[in-house]
C-alpha cells in the first residue's frame, strides 16, 4: 500500500523543516549572544521584537521589563568583551513546536553574574524573534 502525498500545488508548507527551522532560531540566538558581548544594541534589536519582555533575578532583585531595559542597561555598562571578561553563552537545548520555539541558554561571566536564561521565540514570515527573555543571575564564585 502506498501512502498518498498531500498536495501543495506549488505552495510552501506554513512548517519550516526541522533542520531549516533549527538554523533559523540558532540565528537569532548567535545575534543575541554576540550582541550581550560586545554591548551592540544594534545586533540585539535584530534579536528582540520590539515589544519584547526581559523578566527575572540578577541576585534578589526582581525584574519584569520591556526589551528597552535590556538596551538602556547595556549603554549604561561596559561590555564583556570590553572589560575583557570571558564570556560564554552556551546553548543548553532547543525545542521546536511549529513557529514557536524554546532555547535554553547558560551563560557565564555577563558582567560578574552566571545566569539561567530562556529564550521564546517566534516565527514571523521566515525570521525568528526573541519575544520573551527569562533569567536567573548569581553572583560569580
Amino acid at each position: 500500500m502506498t501512502k498518498a502525498k498531500p498536495k501543495t500545488r506549488g505552495k510552501a508548507s506554513p512548517v519550516a523543516p526541522p533542520s531549516r527551522a533549527v538554523a533559523g532560531v540558532t540565528r537569532t540566538v548567535d545575534r543575541y549572544a554576540v550582541g550581550l558581548m560586545n554591548g551592540d544594541v544594534a545586533t540585539l534589536k535584530k534579536a528582540f521584537r520590539p515589544e519584547a519582555v526581559v523578566s527575572g533575578y540578577i541576585g534578589d532583585e526582581q525584574f519584569v521589563k520591556p526589551v528597552q531595559f535590556l538596551y538602556d542597561f547595556m549603554k549604561e555598562n561596559d561590555s564583556p568583551a570590553k572589560r575583557g571578561d570571558p564570556f560564554k553563552c552556551e546553548v543548553l537545548s532547543i525545542e521546536i513546536a511549529g513557529s514557536t520555539a524554546t532555547v535554553q541558554l547558560a551563560e557565564q561571566a555577563y558582567l560578574d553574574f552566571d545566569y539561567r536564561t530562556s529564550l521564546h521565540l517566534i516565527r514571523m514570515g521566515r525570521s525568528w524573534w526573541i519575544v520573551s527573555k527569562l533569567f536567573n543571575g548569581t553572583a560569580m564564585k
